[in-house]
């Protein structure tokens, strides 16, 4: 799913960030499902490059136990701090 907005642009955007590809296919269905458009993350650098730059969610869940260091992003709380100091 990309980040244009298309049909169904009066719902809420969440963007999902969890290198759990199982839980985090389960919450995107799970939001679809309640009428929400998903877009999910894998990976903190693909988040910060695709996800905030280009998609303006509405909302942002975060996995808090990353497995990568991505620009020393280990957690959720680190890259909940980044954000904070960005503007978009």
């Amino acid at each position: 799913m990309g980040c244009s907005k298309k049909s169904n642009e009066n719902q809420e955007l969440v963007c999902l960030l969890d290198d759990d590809s199982v839980f985090s296919h389960a919450l995107e269905l799970w939001f679809e499902v309640q009428g929400y458009r998903i877009k999910v993350f894998h990976k903190a650098y693909s988040f910060f490059l695709k996800g905030l730059k280009y998609c303006q969610p509405d909302f942002v869940i975060m996995d808090f136990a990353l497995n990568e260091n991505y620009e020393g992003l280990k957690t959720g709380a680190d890259v909940a701090g980044r954000i904070s100091l960005r503007s978009y």
